[in-house]
């Protein structure tokens, strides 16, 4: 019901927060503790400083910046949550019932359907994904549905508001396609081996990203550019390249631990 997706969505949120961080971080891979602030990737030495708990950073060229880890800090996991709170029921509604819809005309295809299903959502996804993830790496200084109006207003003024609103929605087309072809198919599997509901939801989780995993970095890092950056990535095949170039193919791995948790504990509350 509406009480288990909202829980599923706070449980997944603080995972999901340090994934997205993780994932837009560029060159060497972040430490947790720049993952506890709302821009991952800031300038060096622009770091504020408090007279709470520390951690002490080497930054490239040697310079030591002191990283504050405080109750502010761990709260910004919450960044991003309103979206997906307010669109949840939606998005969940129509996903199931393009599952339905399709395990019927399919003669009861677990794959197909999920895979037709998961394609079919992003229609209604995409839009909250590209608020969640936008507003995850960005500073706590408005109030949650101003900071919601105000990234839309800067999408509608940067590159318009169709455009901007399903911004990276190709990459997360061929992330849901396959994804959920892999979940449902184990969810399937598991349900008729009367496997335990946790085991099920994790394992589903499991299979959706496994897969995906790479296809999703691209995704967030198209999601949350700098949409005034000379070095603009709009086509995915480029940022792919990109990211391959710079990081290796371990690069598209990034953000992996959480993501893992992330699904994991969401499927398993889900179920």
């Amino acid at each position: 019901g509406m009480v288990g997706g909202m829980s599923q969505v706070l449980a997944e949120q603080p995972f999901d927060t340090l994934k997205t961080r993780a994932q837009v971080k560029r060159g060497s891979p972040p430490s947790i503790f720049e993952l506890l602030h709302s821009n991952p990737d800031p300038a060096p030495g622009k770091w504020s400083e408090s007279k709470s708990c520390r951690s002490v950073l080497r930054s490239s060229n040697g310079r030591l910046h002191h990283l504050p880890i405080n109750l502010h800090g761990v709260l910004s996991l919450l960044q991003g949550l309103s979206p997906r709170l307010i669109s949840y029921g939606f998005v969940k509604f129509s996903l199931f019932s393009w599952y339905e819809t399709f395990l019927q005309k399919t003669n009861n295809n677990a794959t197909l359907s999920g895979a037709l299903a998961g394609a079919g959502n992003t229609v209604v996804s995409c839009p909250q994904d590209v608020l969640k993830s936008r507003l995850q790496v960005q500073h706590r200084n408005q109030k949650v549905l101003g900071h919601i109006y105000r990234e839309i207003q800067h999408l509608r003024s940067s590159i318009g508001i169709f455009r901007g609103l399903y911004l990276g929605w190709s990459t997360l087309l061929l992330r849901d396609t396959l994804g959920y072809a892999f979940l449902y198919t184990t969810f399937q599997y598991g349900k008729q081996r009367k496997i335990p509901a946790y085991a099920i939801g994790g394992a589903a989780g499991l299979a959706f990203y496994l897969p995906t995993l790479p296809i999703d970095r691209v995704k967030t890092v198209i999601m949350t550019q700098e949409l005034k950056s000379p070095e603009l990535l709009i086509r995915p095949l480029d940022c792919l390249k990109d990211l391959v170039q710079k990081e290796g193919i371990a690069g598209l791995y990034r953000g992996a631990l959480p993501t893992m948790c992330k699904t994991f504990v969401g499927q398993t509350v889900a179920l």
